[in-house]
């Protein structure tokens, strides 16, 4: 039976190690809200599952209801899938969006540990900024830049940022806000952060293997979220206790990658308004 409403009502756009796996999992326990089992239904991306059809994304929700959301770090990544916005504005114009952002520098340094942690081929830190893996990662911490795709299609008034930090730190005060951006009640509760590196760095060589293969990308999608996680859990407690630790970065690129993202983060707070007093750009 066809819906009354196109789907999604709002959907978390990114950005990637910015907490969208925070904000999944306190979505998750709301009255109110549906969101797929599977976290990422990457729907809106032509390479990914947008050939499933209209049929298989509506089936991800169970209550149709409630208020259907949908979220992806990868919408955000404009260097790799920019047809995301287009195709979340054909379907739904009137979908509302959020998008986390975070220290610039913290984020892409986040990056690039879960791509080493995950078994990515990633250059030393010292010859990051000037590879192609270094160049995609300072594209996702470039929020601005992100963001104009986005803003050609929809209004600012369906576009909420919200800061990683403000979300972590000050729950009783970004819940509510999130909440009336999205017309529903949200209970405040403590978060506790997500998909870190630490448990990454506990799972086994076998695990990542499988993770990382077509295969496993297959049977993330048809798993319920919940056995996921579980499962996820189970192959950390079967690693190391101290775990596989990427390479530490010097601080010269750590500087370096400030003078690389701080032009872009001084636009993002004069177009937003927003200061974003903890970051280091």
């Amino acid at each position: 039976m066809p819906l009354a409403r196109p789907l999604p009502d709002f959907a978390v756009i990114g950005a990637m190690r910015a907490g969208t796996t925070t904000l999944q999992k306190m979505l998750a326990t709301q009255q109110g809200i549906c969101l797929p089992a599977m976290k990422e239904t990457d729907y809106f991306i032509a390479s990914k599952n947008h050939h499933r059809g209209a049929g298989w994304y509506q089936g991800r929700f169970d209550d149709r209801l409630a208020l259907c959301g949908d979220i992806s770090p990868n919408y955000a990544k404009r260097d790799v899938f920019p047809e995301a916005p287009a195709l979340l504005h054909e379907t739904n114009p009137t979908a509302r969006l959020i998008y986390i952002v975070r220290d610039p520098v913290a984020r892409a340094l986040s990056q690039y540990n879960h791509a080493w942690l995950t078994g990515s081929n990633m250059p030393e830190p010292t010859a990051l900024i000037d590879s192609d893996a270094g160049n995609h990662i300072i594209n996702t911490s470039r929020y601005h830049w992100q963001l104009q795709p986005w803003l050609k299609l929809f209004p600012e008034d369906q576009i909420l940022i919200v800061d990683f930090d403000d979300l972590v730190r000050q729950p009783q005060t970004a819940l509510p806000a999130l909440g009336r951006f999205l017309d529903v009640d949200l209970n405040s509760s403590t978060l506790e952060q997500s998909n870190s590196s630490a448990e990454l760095g506990r799972m086994p060589d076998w695990w990542m293997g499988v993770r990382e293969s077509a295969f496993g990308s297959q049977l993330r999608a048809m798993l319920p979220g919940g056995l996921a996680g579980k499962i996820k859990s189970l192959a950390a407690g079967s690693g190391t206790a101290e775990g596989r630790k990427p390479p530490s970065f010097p601080e010269p690129v750590i500087v370096a990658l400030r003078e690389v993202l701080a032009g872009d983060a001084a636009a993002l707070r004069r177009d937003t308004g927003l200061a974003f007093r903890n970051w280091s750009v």
